[in-house]
């Protein structure tokens, strides 16, 4: 990505943004905002000071495992530096009878008080609250069921990611902080449901590195002050990031139909494919262009979500990887050295397919075999090729917004979804005439008396373009449906049928494999969002249930990623 002058606001490993707010966000736009350059001065005067009295204290600390002992030692030292004002082990009313948080957090003392000694309810918490926080012993992973026996409280053995959502959920507070005194997370509650969305900073880490930069990374975003109001607050900043990423996705969402004409056109030009201009052929070629399009969104997202070996493997980086063969696109189509009629990135394409579908350990590539590159089940992409300009135009269509890479880890699942789904209402024509998309209605209609000021877009004879039923090219999006409803949907369906298969099973093993033999069918799946999140939920409901499987002891993942897969 190009690069550019930005007031320092450095990430790395002592960061873990995971989808709670845009990456490009927060390395890349916010520190070029007015806010920040007003502000950064003093915010960096305050860090410092924070920071060189945790470095002090870091270096008298001695970790332990009793998590009293680490919130005395370490974690309430360190809230207290951050300006918060908290009350502890508070009863806050919930489904399960009462439950006690290790911290409330409240805007002023006086919220604090006047809360004291009292059964907490969601009602009372939005007089003076904005978080909910809860505390593990030192280096505790905050993503597997705890093992440990407290047979008086099954609930203090469950994952710590779902206590904090459940917390969260029962406080109807809007932030959510869970630490085990190394690791600092942030949850939010539009997304703490998910379990797996958070932003996580290694205190040690940043400490040790004694950079006031990068601590920003933390006291920007734990401070009591982020949580007030104001040009630097965590909801403004969430809001902004947000914004960006559904913008970014509502470009390619546009963007999406030139690559997937740019595809087309290549098929119907190549020489060596010599395909039959009928309206069979114009099917064919729009149905699989679909799947090359689909094939190449799926790599970048998992480039981008480390599902291939983008980090881990030089030779997949600099030579195999969706993310060098854009990078060299851009290049060639910078430098003219693109032909038409020649296949060498068509060639890199099919290497870097025939990788995923059966593996490749030298590249450290696991397979990935449900069928979407199995050569078998879709032979005209094997059978034929894409010209090296149109196929690369339509990769710069999906890799570039203006004219900056897009990181489709800002993107969420529904995001790729929907994408895709604004292409399933076209067809695939050939002009067989001059046409012209007409800038009123987008309308493609012959261009023969057409004033050049109603011209949005051209199409000469023999060049491909997508029309829906009503002969126009707009995107109605009628597949798509709100995330809220979905969600909705999936509580609605899911859990009275889960709780039900489960209401009987005596050991974890039994309810695991009661809930993993539950079939959930969409039987009119668009864009794939009610099942992705119909696995998300069930995921989550044995993450809930904080169940175990027999190897258990061999797993080191997350609890919602293992089951996810």
């Amino acid at each position: 990505m190009t690069q550019h002058a930005q007031l320092p606001l450095a990430g790395g490993v002592s960061r873990r943004n995971q989808r709670l707010f845009s990456d490009y966000f927060l390395d890349h736009i916010l520190p070029k905002e007015d806010s920040w350059r007003r502000e950064w001065q003093q915010l960096k005067s305050e860090a410092a000071t924070v920071m060189t009295q945790l470095r002090q204290r870091y270096t008298t600390f001695v970790p332990s495992k009793n998590e009293a002992q680490t919130e005395d030692d370490w974690i309430k030292p360190v809230l207290l530096s951050l300006g918060h004002i908290f009350d502890v082990q508070a009863p806050l009313k919930t489904g399960e009878g009462a439950k006690r948080p290790d911290y409330i957090f409240y805007h002023d003392d006086t919220a604090r008080v006047a809360n004291k000694n009292t059964l907490l309810t969601d009602e009372l918490l939005q007089q003076g609250a904005f978080a909910v926080g809860d505390a593990k012993s030192w280096d505790l992973p905050l993503d597997r069921t705890l093992t440990s026996s407290n047979k008086s409280d099954p609930f203090s053995n469950k994952n710590p990611s779902y206590q904090i959502f459940f917390y969260m959920l029962h406080s109807g507070l809007p932030w959510g902080i869970l630490t085990n005194g190394r690791q600092w997370r942030l949850y939010h509650k539009q997304t703490a449901h998910k379990l797996e969305v958070f932003y996580e900073v290694n205190l040690p880490v940043l400490l040790e590195a004694n950079d006031v930069d990068s601590f920003l990374y933390f006291y920007a975003f734990f401070r009591h002050k982020a949580f007030e109001p104001g040009a630097l607050a965590l909801e403004r900043i969430l809001s902004a990031s947000t914004e960006y990423a559904q913008g970014i996705s509502e470009s390619l969402r546009q963007q999406v139909y030139d690559a997937l004409r740019f595809v087309a056109q290549g098929f119907l030009t190549y020489p060596e494919n010599n395909l039959p201009s009928t309206p069979e052929t114009y099917k064919l070629i729009y149905d699989n262009s679909l799947i090359l399009l689909y094939r190449l969104l799926f790599i970048l997202y998992a480039e981008a979500r480390d599902l291939l070996p983008l980090q881990e493997n030089r030779a997949y980086y600099r030579k195999y990887s969706l993310h060098a063969i854009k990078h060299d696109v851009v290049t060639d189509l910078q430098e003219g050295l693109v032909l038409t009629n020649s296949g060498l990135y068509w060639t890199r394409l099919k290497d870097l397919f025939k990788a995923i579908n059966l593996g490749n350990p030298p590249l450290s590539v696991t397979t990935f075999n449900g069928g979407l590159f199995d050569p078998k089940r879709h032979e005209f992409l094997e059978q034929n090729s894409v010209g090296d300009l149109n196929l690369c135009r339509a990769i710069d269509q999906l890799a570039r917004v203006n004219y900056q890479f897009v990181d489709y880890r800002d993107l969420a699942e529904r995001h790729l979804g929907t994408i895709y789904e604004g292409l399933l209402e076209y067809t695939l024509q050939v002009a067989t005439q001059p046409m012209v998309e007409l800038r009123s209605n987008s309308k493609i209609v012959p261009s023969e008396g057409i004033a050049k000021k109603d011209i949005a877009n051209t199409f000469r004879v023999g060049e491909a373009y997508l029309v829906t039923d009503r002969g126009d090219r707009k995107l109605t999006g009628s597949y798509y449906t709100p995330d809220y409803i979905v969600k909705y949907m999936a509580d609605e369906a899911l859990r009275p049928v889960l709780e039900a298969v489960v209401k009987d099973a005596q050991s974890d093993e039994e309810k695991i494999q009661s809930v993993l033999a539950v079939n959930v069918l969409d039987p009119a799946m668009g864009s794939g969002h009610f099942p992705v999140e119909v696995t998300e939920y069930i995921a989550r409901y044995l993450v809930e249930l904080g169940v175990q499987p027999e190897e258990s002891k061999e797993i080191v993942e997350a609890d919602l990623t293992y089951w996810k897969r």
